[in-house]
């Protein structure tokens, strides 16, 4: 289970990304926070200021979310100090397997000179990271949060991508609006921003229209080209704007890296450090449709692809080396025994079903990125194979030598069988080889991951099981919460014993209804031919 500590309500969006976290905010707060009313009319989901819940014997994993510079800042206030000592608290004195730490002040500075915290288990986000500069190994860009306003923009980035995406009929002209100040080294940190200056750089070639707060994003969507100077830190809250209205960012050159590609959001040849680099620049978009057409495409893909719930989450997770694992049970080599219930084992060769299984593994990849797969197969497979398997996977579990294996998987004509037990060894390599996961999915062999799989659907408290009829579920893909482990792995040792003594009971209604709990969903996103089924149907769930 995840808690979300978000003490400023800075990232509401976070609750998009985990939905399945619980989120956690300090009343202290106030001068950042809305009332409990105001929070859930904006966004759809309630807190809890109940803090003391939060510990590591309820959560596996901790997300903080804090502008950790508060704390030490001239002016720093006795809220700040006193949040600041809850989080220190909260990750010292528990024992979370990962707290994932994330930094939303503006400036660029090094955590480690501020966090009292000395755990292996801490990842680190930071919102301005320097692309020139080098950080500790547990630090990662994350340029996705800033002070938070109802809405918070990472909430407003992930929920507007349908917005706005018509770039037909706006004014051939570049819109900027922005406070301007000298930012000295005032509160403690040596930051010296001159917006005045800035401004001198684009004044001549830009549109300020005054509009209000709640349709300034809207405004924004009316012009081709938006103007972008620095801030006291990076990103602007203007940056994230511009993405939104899916107008074409013109920006003054910084040094933030982007967690994508070769970490810039925007190309260089967009950047401009000068009165007459900006005008270059706006001249040629102005006078070049094409250009701007490529570049807006470009600037548009990127937010598409990275600013999404599905990519930050897998980002997130990937950094914190967090993977849910894919158990793939597979006999290629069938054997002839007939089934219970079918007079043949499978309709498909054995080369078919490598082909076939390989297709399985290539689906997780496309649809499930940055999880892990171990592939544990029951029949003797030649090297040969087995090799493609290994280059193929994270783990290969091979069992074709084993000849409990081959009296419960390739003698017996109980099919359910030969299925809970493939499993069952697979949890046990988990295990023994403690590999730590959020979500165990099991995927038999030959069936594929589909486009309606969607991690939002899996819970990480039960296990998430698709409703065949009745009390029937769908046993081909399904997921298991890694902290139900032992659970799960006694309820197969009890699949297996009882389909040892009879073969008239299948696996789809014996194993799901000995989970007291399920969560139960109308579309898991998987499909597959099913191996005896002369139609050859593709069945899809």
């Amino acid at each position: 289970m995840i808690a979300i500590f978000d003490p400023c309500q800075h990232a509401a969006g976070m609750k998009k990304i985990f939905p399945e976290a619980d989120y956690y905010i300090c009343n202290n707060y106030m001068e950042y926070n809305q009332n409990r009313e105001n929070f859930i009319k904006s966004y759809v989901f309630n807190y809890s200021d109940e803090i003391h819940k939060i510990n590591s014997d309820k959560y596996e994993i901790l997300i903080v979310i804090f502008p950790t510079f508060d704390n030490f800042k001239n002016i720093a206030s006795d809220n700040s100090k006193h949040t600041y000592n809850i989080i220190m608290s909260l990750i010292n004195n528990n024992n979370f397997k990962k707290v994932l730490y994330f930094d939303n002040y503006d400036f660029d500075y090094d955590l480690k000179d501020y966090l009292a915290v000395d755990r292996d288990n801490l990842v680190i986000y930071k919102r301005n990271y320097n692309k020139d500069k080098e950080y500790s190994r547990n630090v990662f860009s994350f340029p996705f949060i800033i002070f938070g306003s109802p809405k918070d923009i990472l909430w407003k980035m992930i929920e507007s991508h349908d917005s706005f995406t018509d770039i037909t009929n706006r004014q051939n002209e570049v819109y900027w609006s922005g406070g301007l100040y000298i930012h000295d080294n005032d509160i403690g940190y040596p930051v010296y921003r001159n917006r005045h200056e800035y401004y001198k750089m684009i004044s001549d070639d830009i549109v300020n229209v005054s509009t209000d707060k709640e349709r300034f994003i809207e405004k924004l969507s009316t012009f081709k080209f938006g103007a972008d100077i620095l801030g006291c830190g990076e990103p602007n809250i203007r940056t994230l704007e511009l993405l939104i209205a899916r107008t074409l960012i013109i920006q003054q050159e910084n040094g933030l890296k982007w967690p994508f590609e070769d970490g810039y959001l925007v190309p260089k040849e967009l950047q401009f450090n000068s009165k007459e680099d900006f005008k270059q620049i706006i001249n040629e978009l102005k006078t070049n449709s094409d250009k701007y057409d490529n570049y807006m495409r470009e600037q548009n893909r990127k937010f598409d692809t990275y600013f999404t719930s599905k990519w930050l989450r897998s980002y997130i997770l990937k950094c914190a080396n967090i993977n849910d694992i894919v158990i793939i049970t597979s006999v290629i080599n069938t054997g002839s025994t007939e089934w219970s219930y079918y007079h043949k084992r499978s309709l498909f060769s054995a080369e078919e079903r490598f082909q076939q299984t390989l297709k399985s593994i290539e689906s997780i990849k496309e649809y499930m990125p940055n999880v892990k797969i171990l592939l544990v197969e029951g029949g003797k497979l030649e090297d040969e194979k087995l090799n493609i398997f290994r280059s193929q996977c994270d783990y290969v579990y091979y069992l074709g030598e084993d000849s409990e294996t081959e009296k419960n998987c390739i003698e017996s004509s109980c099919k359910g069988l030969g299925d809970s037990w493939i499993l069952g060894k697979g949890l046990e390599f988990i295990k023994q080889n403690n590999i730590k996961a959020q979500n165990i999915y099991k995927l038999s062999g030959r069936y594929r991951v589909n486009k309606n799989y969607n991690i939002h659907n899996i819970s990480s408290k039960l296990p998430t099981f698709k409703n065949a009829v009745d009390d029937v579920y769908c046993t081909f893909f399904f997921s298991v919460p890694y902290m139900l482990l032992d659970e799960y792995n006694h309820i197969i040792k009890l699949v297996i014993d009882e389909m040892k003594v009879r073969n008239d009971i299948s696996l789809e209604v014996i194993l799901p209804s000995l989970f007291k709990n399920k969560h139960i969903v109308e579309t898991i996103g998987a499909e597959g031919i099913i191996a005896i089924d002369e139609s050859y149907r593709i069945y899809q769930v």
